[in-house]
């Protein structure tokens, strides 16, 4: 059992090492022999206590002795009152400087903290874009979210956990060194109700602290979840008057939250309690004990339980911190666990090479494609595709809901990797080497415009840092999408901020805007997701009329239920049954 623990303990700081990188590592190493430092200090500051104590009452026989007498003979301290007012201002001297010291390695550990805590979001996150998209239909959103932002905060405070422990650790070593030289007996009857009571935490709470945080590491998800949709679908929830309900299942998710989080609080403390119990017990019956049994106190021993009682205060408060920090450490174990799973994740993810050089000057071929997704590998979405498209085509693609038209484009995109069969562009197949390459000549517009809470200009230029945004293009695609009227219109022209989704833009401005996102990087083909099925048909023949400008000049695929919609392609895409069938238009 024991062994299993000390196994297990090994794993989780095996674990955490492998979270840092190597400059975190050794700053955690240079940080820890600074609080090996501080706690050799803490420890040194607290024996000056006993000095300080005999100088009080016994000035004379302190001032013969040994490790006095130098001190005295060079600062030339001839009276009693000279002597403990030296001690007093050395010992004063002293605490200033162990104070000074430990805010100086507080700052250390709280930068340390941040840095790696921001690193561990941000690569997390980063982790998950370079993940395939399938991994995005696999996993809850929330839960993502709940690893970048709350997984980073437990590692923060393992690493607060692990440097209360290291410090604690040597804090107790260095005291209770000194204990045992000041009072064997005293001291060996506090290291044994110690380290009984240390068994608590580790092997009595543990289990269900663990639970605990497992529990409620999950309802964070559950929390994160509703607070999303809330907030996502605020439009349709005010119309549909269900405000209350949204509100409701959240408090309810949080209620359940509330119930491991109070179980976390008081688990986590009681052990410290516990603790103080048992340890003070035990030092005032040991002491009342050697009083009891006719020991006399002598001016000496009154000294020597002085510098004691403190020694063991620190002590006291030193195995309540570490009690709580291993509590922390466990309650936090499953976001460790997490954090290092997706940084290992990212080491497996493959090295951005330079992308293979891919040319379109003829066509792209689906040949043999066949797609099953695989949550149901026995259904085939796409069942032996063979289809051809030549570079300046007006592709549209139609069928009923679920049909399989946008697992078309998705593979098209290489977002989704066929079953079986192969894309191939001029005759050459697609494959993870060159797909960057394919889409940089790609632009795509869905269906409902995803937009930033920036500016019409960011918005436009997506994902290109600001300081390298061509403007001479943005004015181009703003007049190729017939939206330089409306942009000129504005005060702040394409400073303007759209809103949180483009709330501040009516849904044709919105799919516009999308649409000179699109022709921003000049690509060759463009791929339009039933980007005019949610807009009313005036609204969709003035978008219909954006889209007709690029025919001739660009090759475009275009997805839709409305027939009208794809009046002007030169051929149609049927997709029914797992196939695409394909027909001509004049």
């Amino acid at each position: 059992m024991i062994f299993h623990k000390i196994k297990s303990a090994f794993s989780v700081f095996g674990q955490f090492w492998g979270i840092l990188s190597g400059k975190f590592r050794l700053q955690f190493v240079l940080i820890s022999l600074a609080i090996v430092a501080g706690a050799l200090l803490e420890t040194f500051a607290v024996s000056v206590l006993l000095p300080f104590i005999q100088a009080l009452l016994t000035p004379e026989e302190l001032m013969r002795s040994s490790y006095m007498r130098p001190l005295v003979a060079f600062f030339r301290i001839k009276t009693t009152g000279s002597f403990v007012l030296f001690v007093s201002l050395g010992v004063v001297a002293l605490y200033v400087v162990k104070n000074l010291y430990q805010v100086l390695s507080n700052y250390w550990q709280g930068k340390f903290r941040t840095n790696l805590q921001g690193y561990v979001s941000s690569t997390i996150l980063k982790s998950y874009l370079h993940r395939p998209y399938s991994f995005f239909i696999a996993n809850n959103s929330s839960a993502l979210l709940r690893n970048v932002i709350g997984d980073a905060n437990g590692i923060m405070t393992c690493v607060i956990s692990m440097f209360s422990v290291i410090t604690t650790v040597f804090i107790v070593f260095f005291m209770f060194i000194f204990l045992f030289v000041t009072n064997f007996t005293l001291a060996l009857g506090l290291l044994l109700s110690a380290l009984l009571v240390l068994l608590v935490p580790v092997f009595v709470l543990g289990p269900p602290l663990r639970d605990a945080g497992d529990n409620l590491r999950s309802m964070d998800s559950v929390c994160y979840k509703y607070c999303s949709q809330a907030f996502q679908g605020i439009k349709e929830i005010i119309v549909s008057h269900k405000e209350s309900f949204f509100a409701d299942e959240y408090r309810k998710a949080y209620k359940k939250k509330n119930v491991y989080d109070v179980k976390v609080c008081v688990l986590g403390r009681l052990s410290a309690n516990i603790i103080e119990t048992v340890c003070i017990s035990a030092l005032i019956l040991i002491v009342a004990i050697s009083v009891v049994s006719g020991k006399a106190l002598s001016e000496a021993m009154v000294a020597e339980l002085g510098a004691f009682a403190m020694a063991a205060f620190k002590l006291l408060i030193a195995f309540s911190g570490l009690s709580t920090s291993f509590n922390d450490f466990i309650v936090q174990y499953a976001a460790l666990s997490s954090a290092y799973e997706n940084l290992a994740g990212m080491e497996l993810l493959p090295d951005e090479a330079p992308a293979e050089p891919l040319s379109f000057d003829a066509f792209l071929e689906f040949k043999g494609i066949s797609f099953a997704y695989e949550t149901n590998k026995a259904h085939e979405v796409l069942h032996d595709v063979n289809v051809r498209i030549q570079k300046g085509d007006v592709i549209g693609i139609k069928g009923a809901s679920g049909a399989g038209k946008t697992t078309f484009v998705d593979i098209l995109l290489g977002l989704l990797q066929p079953s079986s069969g192969s894309i191939l562009i001029d005759g050459t197949a697609l494959t993870k080497q060159n797909l960057q390459s394919w889409l940089k000549k790609l632009s795509y517009v869905p269906q409902a415009a995803y937009l930033l809470d920036e500016s019409i200009r960011l918005n436009v230029a997506f994902g290109v840092p600001e300081d390298k945004i061509d403007d001479a293009q943005i004015q181009t695609v703003l007049k190729e999408s017939m939206l330089s009227d409306y942009v000129d219109s504005l005060p702040a022209r394409e400073n303007t901020v759209v809103g949180e989704r483009g709330v501040q833009m009516s849904g044709g401005q919105r799919q516009r805007l999308s649409i000179a996102r699109a022709l921003y990087t000049n690509p060759e083909v463009i791929i339009f997701d039933e980007a005019t099925s949610a807009l009313d048909e005036s609204t969709e023949k003035e978008i219909m009329e954006s889209i007709d400008r690029l025919i001739g000049h660009k090759t475009l695929i275009i997805i839709a239920h409305r027939l009208s919609t794809l009046k002007k392609c030169n051929k149609i895409f049927e997709v029914k049954d797992g196939t695409v069938s394909v027909s001509e238009q004049t």
